[in-house]
């Protein structure tokens, strides 16, 4: 999977690029071009390199899930985990940001330079499970606003 994901990275890149040269010479490529295929593969490489070196919170799900399942690995050598306890941990872990739970970087700890996840806020582990835990939410306080529906009575209706 991750040799078709490639060669469709690069497929792109080199439409990309072709797109490019033909915006500024008006001509296009040639189909086949071995110094572009040589360009293009650093070019990739490049890009890939960088892929991940940026905040958290600017990652997309894709990516973020891709993080994700590196730290679960580095995480399930780390603390010596068994195939059932890493399965829930990465389940856990892929479901919270598919449902938006640890999207934000005060949610997760990234290492922009490395690319990798350090650790996830809130992540426990007992028993044998690992859970999140719950964020406390800020309830919202009822304030009193006047309501004059006639000029004589004064009604007091709460709003959230």
């Amino acid at each position: 999977m991750a040799g078709n994901s490639e060669s469709w990275e690069f497929n792109n890149l080199q439409k990309r690029m072709s797109h490019l040269h033909f915006q500024k010479t008006g001509q296009s490529l040639p189909e086949k071009q071995e110094s572009n295929n040589s360009e293009l593969e650093n070019i990739l490489i490049k890009q890939q390199e960088n892929l991940y070196k940026v905040q958290w919170g600017r990652l997309n799900e894709y990516y973020k899930i891709n993080r994700i399942k590196n730290f679960v690995i580095d995480e399930s050598k780390r603390r010596n985990l068994s195939e059932k306890e890493t399965n829930q941990l990465k389940l856990l872990l892929v479901d919270s940001i598919k449902s938006k739970r640890i999207t934000s970087k005060s949610e997760v700890i990234y290492n922009v330079e490395n690319g990798t996840v350090e650790s996830v806020n809130d992540l426990e582990f007992d028993n044998g499970i690992f859970y999140l835990k719950e964020k406390n939410k800020k309830k919202r306080k009822k304030t009193p606003v006047k309501n004059i529906s006639n000029e004589d009575e004064t009604e007091l209706v709460f709003e959230d």
